[in-house]
């Protein structure tokens, strides 16, 4: 993994821990100390964390619970199979 993407990963990390106001990716790029636009679908070595930031937004809006995404990963990767 990158520097890049250890970056973005550890400011992900801290707004699920400061329980923010909104999770996006400009947030997260923000908090990075980059610009935003900085997380996009285009940079492919950021797919995971894409994914990640959905995911944390999900959980914070009660939209899902981390015990129901797990689930999910668990089940896409049967399906994988």
């Amino acid at each position: 993994m990158s520097k890049a993407v250890e970056k973005l990963e550890a400011a992900l990390q801290r707004l699920i821990d400061g329980k923010t106001y909104k999770i996006n990716n400009d947030a997260v790029a923000l908090e990075a100390g980059l610009k935003r636009g900085s997380v996009n679908k285009q940079r492919p070595e950021l797919a995971s964390l894409l994914i990640k930031i959905k995911e944390a937004e999900q959980i914070r809006t009660g939209k899902a619970t981390a015990k129901e995404i797990g689930a999910n990963k668990k089940a896409q990767k049967k399906a994988d199979k």
